[in-house]
C-alpha cells in the first residue's frame, strides 16, 4: 500500500498554499518518473536514433529545471528573500 507525503518537520507548512505545497511534495516523483521514462526510452532506441532520446531528455530536463526554478522563486517572492 502507498504510503502518503512526508512532510518534513523543519518548515510550517500550514503557512504555504497548499496548491503550492502539492507542487513542492511533487516535484520529488515527477524527477523520479522522468528518470523511469528515459530508462524505457533507452532500452527501446539504438543508433542511429539517438537523437530522439536526446530530445526527449532535454525537454524532459527542461521541463522539471523550469518548474523547480518557477517554484523555488515563487517561494523566495513569498518568504521575502533575495532572488539570487
Amino acid at each position: 500500500m502507498p504510503t502518503g507525503p512526508e512532510f518534513p518537520a523543519e518548515v510550517d507548512w500550514t503557512s504555504i498554499n497548499p496548491k503550492r505545497v502539492n507542487r513542492i511534495l511533487s516535484l520529488p516523483l515527477a524527477t523520479i518518473r522522468a528518470g523511469q521514462e528515459l530508462g524505457h526510452l533507452e532500452n527501446d532506441v539504438f543508433p542511429p536514433e539517438h537523437e530522439e532520446a536526446f530530445a526527449f531528455r532535454r525537454e524532459l530536463c527542461f521541463k522539471l529545471q523550469h518548474d523547480a526554478s518557477e517554484l523555488s522563486a515563487t517561494l523566495r517572492k513569498k518568504a521575502r528573500l533575495p532572488l539570487t
